[in-house]
């Protein structure tokens, strides 16, 4: 299930993708686009184009599989896993109480940690949010996949290359899994 039929779908509805993802947008099938962007090296621009084209509790579930994946490398051990777990949580039951548990631990927790942003991926899929005094308002469309690319990414950078690549590029596979499956 892909949010957008082709990736030039998914630019237009998102136009400030194109300041995270370099590649040109085509006519192509989203899953063919995505595919040509890992077959063609451009990893970063893949998790991006992911992110963007699945639907917001598949995101969620993608990037927690994702973070998962890259936590067992040593230089990602020292992070808390309790806002990953509530972003689980919250796609094995998309509740609101949930969403505020993610809320939470997004906002309080750690801006380096990929942890924290899979927990701000699930909390900003729906519902509102407020920071300090301001009303709350709902969370702009784009903000699940960012927070999510951003979880994988600092995952990423953290393992470094060679062996980022392979686990990211397993994790895009899975993300083509998902989005031709669903949930």
């Amino acid at each position: 299930m892909v949010r957008f039929e082709t990736a030039q779908a998914l630019f237009e509805t998102f136009p400030d993708a194109r300041k995270v993802i370099s590649a040109e947008p085509t006519e192509e099938h989203s899953l063919d686009f995505l595919r040509g962007l890992t077959m063609k090296g451009k990893l970063d621009d893949a998790a991006a184009f992911c992110a963007y084209v699945l639907p917001r509790r598949e995101a969620v579930w993608w990037a927690c599989k994702s973070v998962r994946a890259f936590m067992n490398e040593p230089s990602l051990s020292e992070f808390d896993t309790k806002p990953l777990v509530l972003a689980e949580e919250w796609v094995s039951q998309p509740v609101e109480e949930r969403r505020i548990a993610a809320l939470d631990a997004g906002t309080g927790g750690d801006r380096d940690s990929p942890t924290t942003w899979v927990a701000r991926a699930a909390a900003w899929s729906g519902g509102t949010y407020s920071v300090g005094s301001m009303s709350p308002i709902a969370p702009p469309p784009q903000l699940t996949a960012h927070a999510a690319k951003v979880a994988i990414l600092l995952c990423s950078r953290r393992v470094g290359m060679p062996k980022s690549g392979a686990i990211l590029r397993a994790c895009l596979a899975d993300g083509v899994g998902l989005a031709e499956t669903g949930l």
